[in-house]
């Protein structure tokens, strides 16, 4: 089998896979109002916004040099990863947003039980997806692949600390401020993450 093959349909499985972690996270979301899971949810949706585009940027990459590109097309695998970086800087930007906007006015946390269930799901599923996609990335020599597994790992500690302030409020509903300031504390990890695939892929390009 190829490696633009294997590398289409790694692409493939992490786009179904992240469809299926969204729903589940959303569901978490509309069951709980926690600020928490909204910004870890908003990380899902950056995720399969930028698969989308890595299928177009795997196409692209596999077209033969012409007179234009005598090189041939890879780089391209580097504006996808830098892509993706961007939409995650812009995805924390409106997690800060909705993180004060919580702090400002607490929202009452419901049904916490079930969606800590919700979110175990996504945490150990894109944890395990994220580890497969860096394996295969660096074994393919795909910068997009292995970016995008970085994606879906820093995604799997985010649901992690979505986990952890509902535990938290669960445990002692006094400490509901708990939720949006671990908001705040994933929009500045996903900042770091979103910014260092951005310097990977400018660096590439030039």
């Amino acid at each position: 089998m190829s490696d633009q093959l294997q590398r289409s349909r790694a692409a493939l499985l992490s786009l179904l896979v992240g469809l299926v972690m969204l729903g589940l996270k959303m569901g978490a979301y509309l069951l709980t109002g926690s600020a928490t899971i909204l910004s870890d949810a908003l990380e899902s949706v950056v995720h399969v916004a930028a698969v989308g585009f890595m299928f177009w940027c795997f196409r692209f990459a596999s077209a033969p040099p012409d007179k234009e590109h005598p090189y041939g097309h890879g780089k391209v695998e580097f504006m996808s990863a830098g892509f993706e970086g961007g939409m995650i800087f812009v995805a924390a930007l409106v997690i800060f947003y909705h993180a004060i906007e919580a702090i400002l006015k607490p929202p009452t946390l419901e049904k916490m039980g079930l969606g800590l269930l919700f979110m175990l799901v996504p945490m150990l599923v894109n944890g395990g997806m994220g580890l497969f996609l860096i394996r295969s990335g660096r074994k393919h020599n795909s910068l997009t692949l292995t970016a995008d597994g970085k994606h879906l790992f820093a995604d799997a500690i985010t649901s992690a600390a979505a986990i952890a302030a509902l535990i938290i409020v669960k445990i002692n509903p006094h400490w509901a401020i708990v939720d949006p300031l671990f908001a705040m504390l994933i929009a500045v990890y996903i900042t770091f993450t979103g910014l260092g695939l951005m310097r990977t892929g400018a660096a590439g390009l030039m």
